[in-house]
């Protein structure tokens, strides 16, 4: 091989190897991006549950009528939180606040097969719990919601 030949291919190794560097970063990039949209609706996704569940937002202003303090109450308006629970993260949290109005609102079997279509969804897909819970509540929420509009 002469040195020509030895400098195209050094240089072609070094050029995979660059563009190979910028498809690695460009993949992290997305993927971090994609996780952030997930983080966010899934926060959209507590705040939504956590109204539906009775929770709302009180807001305090200050003589200027600007927003200087927040916490939510709870549904039975008894007390507040600095913060809501995380029900997409947590299933203590879903069976405390959640699913005691979803057997309100749909009855007993109909919360059970719900609840377990949840699990079993979850547990298929190496899902988390509470998440799949929360969204097939939001399922039946927005079910509720189109009947309503009628």
């Amino acid at each position: 091989m002469n040195n020509y030949q030895y400098d195209r291919e050094k240089e072609w190794e070094e050029e995979q190897e660059c563009l190979a560097a910028e498809s690695a970063e460009a993949i992290a990039d997305a993927e971090a991006e994609e996780q952030a949209q997930v983080e966010m609706s899934e926060q959209e996704l507590n705040e939504k549950l956590a109204k539906w569940a009775g929770f709302e937002k009180v807001e305090y202003l200050n003589t200027s009528g600007e927003v200087c303090g927040r916490h939510w109450t709870l549904p039975d308006k008894s007390n507040g939180y600095p913060t809501l629970p995380n029900l997409p993260k947590s299933l203590d949290a879903c069976f405390k606040w959640l699913v005691p109005k979803v057997l309100t609102e749909i009855g007993r079997c109909e919360t059970v097969v719900l609840v377990n279509n949840a699990v079993c969804d979850a547990v298929e897909n190496n899902g988390e719990i509470a998440l799949a819970l929360c969204l097939a509540i939001e399922r039946l929420v927005d079910k509720e919601v189109k009947q309503w509009r009628r």
